[in-house]
């Protein structure tokens, strides 16, 4: 999300991992590991979380312009697996998508993001742009969004935060965690649980000499397939995106989106 008024605007800052924002996802989103205390059994928690947060901006910036950068449910899906296995996850991707159906239903209903802050500051005051503009041109991604504030153009490098892993990397961290860490975690109460996964994250992906032996001792050769979303998946996703549909600058995207 960014926020902004007339003359300045501030991006707010959240964990980015390949343009996923944590700002959407629930409190404690490390659950997601911790299976067996059966977070993908509970409710999500997702539109609560929601709402608190568009409350809190509201509360301390009514008068903001809210900027929501989407992105198309295929590399949404991806960005999030991704970003899963960094941090310790060990299932295979269709497994993934189904342990934690629910969650990712309520994670990618774009609608229901767009129609809440909608509501709280003015159709007029909410911004959409897709991620896949800022992807292939962040020049004129900026470029929308200084027309759209009214702002001088003034150069500002986005760059990228924790690309997604390759199709090897997604391999050999998945096997990693399932035969090293799973079975520490499950010896940890959550919170030591939660702390270790993080730690794990942020001491072994961005080593590079770490990185290499992992892919080296657990995913060996160079041909691993490319994940790819079930389409019965990702069907259950159309009609999620739907209020931008005839926004032009959506117009390229439409398959993506589902429109």
């Amino acid at each position: 999300f960014f926020f902004s008024s007339r003359r300045r605007h501030t991006r707010l800052q959240g964990d980015w991992s390949s343009d996923v924002c944590s700002s959407d996802l629930p409190e404690g989103y490390s659950y997601l590991l911790l299976r067996h205390a059966g977070f993908h059994q509970r409710p999500t928690g997702i539109p609560e979380h929601r709402k608190r947060v568009a409350d809190q901006l509201y509360a301390m910036f009514p008068n903001a312009t809210i900027l929501i950068t989407t992105r198309g449910f295929a590399g949404a899906l991806g960005s999030l697996y991704s970003q899963v296995i960094r941090i310790g996850g060990d299932q295979g991707f269709e497994e993934f998508l189904e342990s934690y159906a629910a969650f990712i239903s309520d994670w990618l209903d774009l609608n229901a993001v767009i129609e809440l802050y909608r509501a709280r500051f003015g159709p007029s005051r909410v911004l959409t742009l897709p991620c896949e503009v800022l992807a292939a041109d962040e020049a004129r991604y900026e470029g929308l969004l200084e027309e759209y504030l009214d702002l001088p153009p003034t150069p500002l490098p986005i760059g990228r935060g924790y690309a997604s892993l390759s199709a090897r990397q997604l391999v050999a961290y998945r096997r990693c965690s399932r035969l090293w860490l799973r079975p520490l975690i499950k010896r940890l109460p959550w919170r030591h649980g939660s702390a270790l996964y993080l730690a794990y994250a942020a001491w072994v992906v961005d080593r590079p000499w770490c990185d290499g032996l992992i892919q080296l001792l657990h995913a060996p050769g160079r041909h691993h397939p490319v994940i790819k979303v079930p389409a019965d998946v990702l069907e259950r996703f159309r009609g999620k995106a739907s209020l931008l549909g005839t926004d032009p600058v959506y117009a390229p995207y439409r398959a993506d989106y589902l429109n």
